[in-house]
């Protein structure tokens, strides 16, 4: 009989889990109905299905946010119902002042794994063995263009749960 084996992965909120980006190019999060932000496509599933796999994810959040995107982050969970549908718990979520600070925070929780929709996060995270750089704008890109060789680019949660099991 296999046994699994557990690993921490982290995840980025904004970009990842709640949308960061319109067809018009603003953020809806940022304004009045913010609670109108979609999720990403596939995210809750993903999350959720993390937990049913043949290894087991350990799953953090890390967001850089002020108060009130933090106030914003946990209204707009908990009006989604993220954490009954993710089987996350408030206590899985850490808040940073600067990206940066994800770094220190991926060390101390022993990250292995970390997804990120800004390459420039990703260039922090020296501990984190594996680095997924989620759906980037080009822009993203554009800013960073000799750390793309070291991250593993996905497009959505479909190809990101795909690299994941095959990470393994």
């Amino acid at each position: 009989m296999e046994t699994s084996r557990t690993y921490r992965l982290g995840l980025d909120v904004g970009g990842v889990i709640i949308e960061g980006r319109s067809s018009e190019g603003n953020n809806v999060f940022f304004g009045p109905n913010y609670l109108e932000t979609p999720a990403v496509e596939g995210a809750f599933e993903g999350i959720a299905d993390l937990y049913q796999s043949t290894y087991y994810f350990s799953v953090c959040l890390i967001s850089k946010a002020g108060f009130d995107i933090q106030r914003r982050t946990l209204n707009w969970m908990d009006s989604h119902n993220f954490w009954a549908r993710t089987r996350l718990s408030r206590t899985d979520l850490y808040f940073c002042a600067e990206r940066v600070e994800k770094a220190r925070i991926c060390q101390e929780l022993g990250v292995e794994r970390f997804v990120d929709d800004r390459l420039e996060v990703l260039t922090y995270l020296a501990t984190v063995r594996h680095r997924f750089l989620f759906n980037p704008s080009p822009d993203e890109i554009a800013r960073f263009p000799g750390a793309i060789a070291s991250v593993t680019r996905v497009s959505g949660w479909k190809d990101l749960m795909t690299a994941l099991r095959g990470d393994q």
